[in-house]
């Protein structure tokens, strides 16, 4: 439980990015290698998305953590939880290799502990 109190805190300044990068405020140096300083308006589409699988993502966390009651089977939220640990892990592996400063020292180390936390939920709440 503690756990995925401090994955959902440690998560939420990259929700709050996402939403800021997809507003047009000029964070474009946390994400994508720091190319754009404004993240051009047709690329945010994927930015929506990826803001909707952080969503989801943080609310399997917090089912998993047993924070929220789970909507769907147990079993099934788990599943999805294993998957969203892992991609939590290779987002934060991608961002250890940006050419970005701010994406490698901000980002980085946000995915890193939300995935740890994400696999500490998982496996301490089995």
């Amino acid at each position: 439980m503690i756990s995925a109190i401090i994955g959902t805190i440690s998560f939420t300044p990259i929700i709050i990015l996402y939403l800021l990068l997809i507003l047009g405020f000029p964070l474009g140096e946390f994400v994508m290698g720091g190319k754009n300083r404004i993240i051009p308006k047709e690329s945010r589409p994927p930015f929506i998305t990826a803001l909707i699988v952080q969503l989801i993502l943080l609310f399997i966390l917090l089912q998993v953590g047993g924070l929220i009651p789970f909507l769907l089977e147990p079993p099934l939220t788990r599943g999805i939880g294993y998957f969203f640990a892992l991609y939590l892990l290779f987002n934060a592996a991608i961002s250890l290799f940006s050419f970005s400063r701010k994406e490698k020292s901000v980002v980085a180390p946000l995915y890193l502990i939300t995935s740890i936390c994400f696999w500490a939920t998982l496996l301490l709440n089995s």
